[in-house]
Order: structure tokens, then C-alpha cells, then sequence
């Protein structure tokens, strides 16, 4: 009988421990989970991460300089209202410069040009009322050899102001080698017929055509 009651209390021992190894297995298997979660999540955070800095540097834009516009095409410009009326005044147009020169490979001439100008484009009270508004609308035209090259944009009234005209280079084609009659006017739209306020001319420049 005492034989019998050891090797009962003998299995009962053994059922007890098995039962905490498998829990323990339970429990240990339970953070290797976890840890796998915590080491893809990382990996999804450093994804993203890095897709966030990629993104940030395939949109930065960088700071574009203001340069003429060669390679537009040169169309003709809208005709000023007609006919104009001369009303020059002395410093309006202050000073009119060649920039952007690209000058002749035989050093002979230019085969393009823009124009910087600085200007008082104030014009208050202008225009007479019958005309509807009063107030100027300032512009630029370019004629060269008599002919109407280009037509600026309304500007905004300046006492001292400074302007590029970007002339196409398109522009040139339509004129013969040689020298070259380069003419600025300064002008206010009118509903009836625009005004002239200042007018600057230039003789000195030779045009060159050049292959390619």
C-alpha cells in the first residue's frame, strides 16, 4: 500500500512540470513575437523615413535665374492704336542699353540682342475722361528698320524704373545683313488712339546671320 501511494505522488510531481515547461514555452515564444513585430515595424518606420527624404529632395526646386528667351518664336506683335499722338516729354525714356549681345563669330556684327531701359512710367490722370479711365497704361515698342518688333507687356507706373525687353531671336530672320535702325518708344494705350511719351534711336548696331 505505502508502494503504491509513492508512485502516485511520484506522477503527480512529473504532471505538474510538464505543465510549466509548456506554459513557459508559451510565454517565451511570446516575446520572439513581439520582437519580430518591433524589428518590422522599425524596418516600416526606416522606410518611411527614407521615402520622406527621398521625397523632400526630388521636389526641391531650385532658384531659376531671369534670362532672355531665345529659343521662342518670334510672332508680330499687336499694332498700337493709330493714330498716335506725340507726347514727348524729356525724361521719360532715361537711358536704353544693348544686354544679352550675342555678337557675330567674325567679330563683324551681332546676330541678336535684348534691350534694358529705364524709364519714369508714372502716369496719373492722363487720359481724358471721356476716354473712360484716367489712369496711363504704360508700354514699350521696339521697331527695327521701321518695322514693329516687339510690343512689352503694361508696366507699372515708376518714376526710375528698369526693364529687359527679351526680343526673340526669330525676331532677326525676317531682316537683311547690315546696319540696323533701332528704335525704343514709351507709350500710353488710349482707348481711341495710344501716346508717344519718349523715344530713343540707335544706328550703331550691324546685324550678321550665321549658319546653325
Amino acid at each position: 500500500m505505502l508502494a503504491v501511494l509513492v508512485a502516485l505522488a511520484g506522477c503527480a510531481g512529473a504532471g505538474t512540470n510538464g505543465g510549466s515547461t509548456a506554459t513557459t514555452a508559451e510565454t517565451t515564444g511570446a516575446p520572439d513575437t513581439t520582437t519580430a513585430e518591433m524589428t518590422e515595424t522599425s524596418d516600416t518606420a526606416n522606410t518611411t523615413d527614407s521615402t520622406a527624404e527621398s521625397d523632400t529632395t526630388s521636389t526641391a526646386t531650385p532658384t531659376a535665374t531671369p534670362t532672355a528667351t531665345p529659343d521662342e518664336s518670334w510672332t508680330e506683335p499687336q499694332q498700337p492704336n493709330s493714330p498716335r499722338e506725340d507726347k514727348v516729354e524729356d525724361g521719360r525714356l532715361k537711358s536704353v542699353e544693348y544686354v544679352n549681345v550675342e555678337n557675330a563669330s567674325n567679330g563683324e556684327g551681332v546676330t541678336g540682342f535684348d534691350l534694358r531701359v529705364r524709364a519714369n512710367t508714372s502716369m496719373p490722370d492722363v487720359d481724358p475722361a471721356e476716354h473712360g479711365d484716367v489712369q496711363g497704361e504704360p508700354y514699350f515698342l521696339v521697331y527695327v528698320n521701321d518695322t514693329l518688333t516687339y510690343r512689352s507687356d503694361y508696366v507699372q507706373f515708376e518714376d526710375d524704373g528698369e526693364w529687359t525687353l527679351d526680343i526673340p531671336r526669330d525676331a532677326w530672320d525676317q531682316f537683311d545683313e547690315g546696319p540696323l535702325k533701332v528704335k525704343v518708344q514709351l507709350v500710353d494705350r488710349d482707348s481711341e488712339f495710344d501716346d508717344v511719351y519718349g523715344v530713343w534711336t540707335d544706328y550703331d548696331t550691324v546685324l550678321v546671320h550665321e549658319e546653325g
